[in-house]
């Protein structure tokens, strides 16, 4: 009995010291699989053409890669982790105070020490392991972007001086034509009565094109206020409705405070209702109908009519400066609609209706109000 029990235990031994060898083995290879995974994770770090920070949420940093470290000679990896990022970056940390914030969009910021501007993104990573702020140098980028700026304004400088002299020629060869008529000695009462009227009429169009020009060029500022939007509209439509009597107009809009200079507001309608009431001269059963819409935070202003319709190669430039269809007209009405509605935080459009009619569109940034001081409420 006694060799055997000998047998027994010395069986269990020899199983439990299996066990083990088999248990310490399979930790060892865990081990190594988690050291090739660290290594990996880093060389993947490394590869990224960015630099990288990984911080708890005190701050502190947890990882960074080889890109970071180019931007901080003297320093390394290891003498970084567990610091504070802004010992080393301080231009994030006004965003890391708004983080909440800052993640939901991309942002940029001068590093005043490294005559660098960082284009960045701060990331919360899952389950309150911290958070990731990836950056890059996008100074170069910055530079290439206020040059091609500089270009298009430039080009839109001349665009409008080409625009501007065209419509100014025409008025100005009348003036001169009549000028010289009107030198000679044998002109009669009547026909010389006509030029001065003709260079009466050409030096006004000059004017009109002036004024409008500047308005363009130079919009006044905004003053905003709490308008009555159906009020509004009827002040302005009281003059059309008698001159357009045919034309059913349809107003639908609600009651709450509409945000806009009341006299660009004014010019803005005039020009788009004139431009849809014109639109239906020779239309069956004319009708405008102006309603609005809201949005989670926006406020759309829609101005439809069933005429024929935009032209299609006039879509895409009918808010171009000196662009019209009419037979008279400078064309910079709806040029200078979008120019005064921009200002007060609002996007125009035209579009077609597919079922005929052309809708302008009225969309209000509501958010564009936050920033700006409490209008005066003029309701």
């Amino acid at each position: 009995m006694l060799t055997l029990a000998l047998i027994l235990v010395s069986s269990l031994v020899k199983l439990s010291r299996t066990a083990e060898n088999r248990l310490l083995y399979r930790i060892i290879e865990q081990e190594e699989a988690l050291r090739k995974a660290e290594e990996i994770k880093y060389r993947v770090f490394d590869w990224i053409d960015a630099g990288l920070l990984v911080v708890n949420n005190d701050g502190r940093i947890t990882t960074v890669n080889q890109r970071t470290l180019n931007w901080l000679p003297g320093h390394d990896r290891n003498e970084m982790i567990g610091t504070r990022f802004d010992v080393y970056f301080p231009e994030f940390l006004p965003f890391w105070n708004d983080r909440e914030l800052a993640c939901l969009r991309r942002n940029m910021v001068i590093s005043n020490e490294r005559g660098l501007v960082f284009g960045f993104k701060i990331t919360e990573l899952p389950e309150n392991q911290g958070w990731m702020i990836l950056f890059s140098d996008i100074t170069e980028v910055q530079r290439l972007e206020r040059q091609v700026k500089e270009m298009e304004k430039l080009a839109s400088v001349g665009e409008l001086a080409a625009g501007l002299a065209h419509e100014m020629k025409n008025p100005l060869a009348g003036i001169k034509t009549s000028l010289q008529l009107l030198l000679s000695d044998d002109l009669e009462k009547e026909f010389s009565d006509r030029l001065s009227r003709v260079i009466l009429r050409d030096i006004d169009r000059l004017d009109f094109l002036l004024k409008d020009f500047l308005i363009f060029a130079r919009p006044k500022a905004p003053e905003l206020a709490a308008l009555d939007l159906a009020r509004e509209l009827e002040h302005v439509l009281m003059p059309l409705r008698l001159q357009y009597q045919g034309v059913a107009i349809e107003i639908e809009v609600g009651d709450e405070p509409f945000y806009f200079d009341r006299n660009q507001l004014h010019q803005i309608l005039i020009n788009l209702l004139v431009n849809a009431l014109q639109a239906l001269e020779n239309t069956e059963n004319p009708k405008i109908s102006i309603r609005e819409t809201h949005g989670q935070d926006s406020r759309t202003l829609i101005i439809a009519d069933n005429g024929p319709g935009l032209a299609p190669d006039m879509l895409d430039k009918c808010f171009d400066p000196f662009v019209t269809s009419k037979a008279v007209g400078s064309g910079l009405g709806l040029a200078i609609a979008r120019r005064l509605a921009a200002q007060n935080g609002t996007f125009i459009d035209l579009v077609n209706i597919p079922s005929g009619g052309t809708r302008a569109v009225l969309v209000q940034d509501l958010s564009f109000f936050r920033t700006q001081k409490d209008p005066q409420d003029t309701t």
